[in-house]
């Protein structure tokens, strides 16, 4: 549903947190990237997103991710009773908990969680799920102690070029949420547009990142107005009206070359943080990327960052056919005029996928 969008001002990774568990790790390039949630757990859940680049914090931020489970749905009514025990580690009472604080170290800014101890429960409940006409939908009640709590989550289809979803819940403690959207595609294959709206307030049981906002964006083939020469456009603006802040992206990329001997690709694009009442964050990038028949892509490219000021930046990654090691990466970073101590900054990466588990090891550096 809403996409998890984070910007790099040089290649690095970003570290996914849930309640201060590190759930996952993903390395990305220069530019706005969209978090890959499909390793994710379902669920709609707050996470704290960490950007690292050459062993050093570049930004930490809160999302949500969305992620309902919706794929049995079907026109055959079909329900599940089911039942369990849920452990939570950290609990967040509400909104007013996540105190936003200030690293003097390096000057970023990080959540700090105000948590109570590790609590266990019983969960019994029963979901339902059904395609009626053009509306999907699927419902759960369930009980966490003496609790109640329902969740309903339904899609209307009216066109194939346009569609409505929303979801909501509510609890005995006064938990609620309630978020809607709504999708266009639009003809003659241009684009698309799409909007949602998220509201969530926690009670005095159920830990939940309160929030209130709304987030749009939009994409376009620039070929389809008659530009054939032209790429793809796409932006985003995301706003808090709890947190106060407000986050744009703005990209294009477009297709220089493609032949026997690769491919090669530019990217530009632009990323605007603001936080009412603490700082203000404008990022800029240009990037060009080449790809080589064998597998292999190379990156080169600039870019603009309050902290590190202009840096030149490098990257290659190359995938593997083997047993285990799927792919390995490997960046560098020089910058100019930066703030921060170290000047030139790289790391690495190797994933591999064993009978046993799939994993990445990741190494970042910096220096003077």
């Amino acid at each position: 549903l809403t996409p998890v969008v984070v910007y790099f001002p040089t290649a690095g990774e970003a570290r996914i947190r849930r309640d201060g568990q590190l759930i996952g790790i993903q390395r990305f390039d220069v530019g706005n990237h969209e978090i890959d949630t499909s390793s994710l757990p379902y669920g709609i859940y707050s996470v704290e997103v960490e950007v690292v680049s050459g062993s050093r914090t570049v930004s930490r931020s809160m999302y949500t991710v969305n992620k309902p489970f919706s794929s049995n749905v079907s026109e055959t009514l079909r329900w599940q009773m089911w039942g369990g025990m849920y452990s939570r580690d950290k609990s967040v009472v509400n909104y007013k908990k996540y105190a936003k604080r200030k690293n003097e170290q390096d000057n970023t800014y990080y959540y700090d969680y105000d948590t109570k101890h590790k609590d266990t429960m019983s969960l019994v409940g029963a979901s339902f799920s059904k395609r009626s006409g053009m509306v999907d939908w699927n419902a759960s009640t369930y009980m966490m102690r003496e609790h109640i709590v329902s969740e309903l989550w339904a899609s209307l289809n009216l066109t194939d070029y346009f569609s409505v979803n929303t979801q909501t819940m509510a609890a005995s403690d006064g938990t609620y949420r309630a978020n809607y959207g709504a999708n266009l595609s639009l003809p003659w294959q241009i684009g698309s547009v799409w909007y949602s709206h998220e509201q969530l307030s926690s009670g005095k049981f159920l830990d939940i990142y309160e929030s209130k906002g709304n987030t749009w964006g939009a994409s376009f083939s620039l070929p389809s107005f008659g530009l054939p020469s032209a790429g793809n456009l796409s932006l985003m603006r995301q706003e808090d009206d709890l947190y106060r802040y407000k986050r744009y992206q703005l990209d294009y990329s477009q297709g220089l070359y493609a032949g026997r001997y690769g491919t090669a690709r530019l990217r530009v694009g632009m990323s605007r943080n603001k936080y009412d009442g603490y700082y203000e964050e404008k990022d800029r990038y240009v990037m060009l990327d080449f790809a080589i028949p064998l597998g292999n892509t190379v990156s080169v490219g600039v870019s603009h960052n309050r902290d590190t000021g202009t840096a030149l930046n490098g990257s290659a990654s190359r995938p593997f056919e083997g047993d285990y090691l799927k792919s390995a990466t490997a960046n560098v970073s020089k910058a100019f005029n930066s703030r921060q101590d170290r000047s030139v900054s790289g790391g690495g990466s190797v994933n591999f996928d064993t009978p046993w588990n799939s994993n990445i090891l990741s190494v970042q550096s910096g220096m003077g």
